[in-house]
């Protein structure tokens, strides 16, 4: 069984606390629910060593 749910609360504690089952999670969804992120650079910018897509060939 694999369970998707839209908030980390409501959803992914109660499933894998009190229904003992496996929970997968994707990191950026959880931006939204005021999780940290370990990188301070957004996810979809490039870093400053990378140029634009079209110029990487």
């Amino acid at each position: 069984v694999v369970y998707f749910g839209d908030s980390m609360r409501s959803d992914m504690f109660p499933a894998c606390s009190f229904g003992k089952w496996e929970t997968v999670m994707i990191v950026e969804e959880m931006e939204g629910e005021g999780v940290p992120r370990a990188n301070a650079t957004p996810s979809n910018s490039p870093t400053p060593s990378e140029g634009p897509a079209e110029k990487k060939g």
